[in-house]
C-alpha cells in the first residue's frame, strides 16, 4: 500500500498521523490506568499540550513523543511508533475502504 498517495495533501496526512497518536496515547493511558497529570509532569508538557494530544490538535516533537513514551511506560519508544504506525495504517485502510465502498455504489 502507497502510504502517501499523490492526491492526498500533506494536511491529510497529518491529520491522520495525529489521530493515530492520539487514540494510541488514550488507549495505552486507559489499560495502564495512568493518570494524565502524573503523564504530563512526567513528560514535561503541561496539561493542556497533551490534552491537545489526547484530541488530535497538536503534532508533538520528538522530544515530546520519547518523553511520553517514558511516562507511558514504553520499554522501548520504537514500540509507542510502531503502535502509532499501525494505528495510522489501520486508519487510512478504512478511509481507502469507505472511498471504494462509495465508489462502487456511486
Amino acid at each position: 500500500m502507497n502510504e502517501n498517495p499523490p492526491e492526498e495533501t500533506r494536511e491529510e496526512r497529518e491529520n491522520f498521523t495525529k489521530r493515530a497518536v492520539a487514540e494510541v496515547l488514550r488507549t495505552r493511558i486507559s489499560r495502564q490506568r495512568l493518570r494524565q497529570t502524573r503523564i504530563a509532569v512526567e513528560s514535561g508538557i503541561s496539561r493542556t499540550h497533551l490534552r491537545s494530544l489526547l484530541r488530535a490538535e497538536k503534532q508533538m516533537s520528538l522530544l515530546i513523543f520519547l518523553e511520553l513514551s517514558h511516562a507511558l511506560r514504553f520499554d522501548d519508544p520504537c514500540q509507542l511508533l510502531r503502535d502509532v504506525l499501525n494505528r495510522r495504517h489501520q486508519l487510512l485502510a478504512k478511509r481507502d475502504r469507505a472511498a471504494s465502498t462509495d465508489n462502487a455504489t456511486g
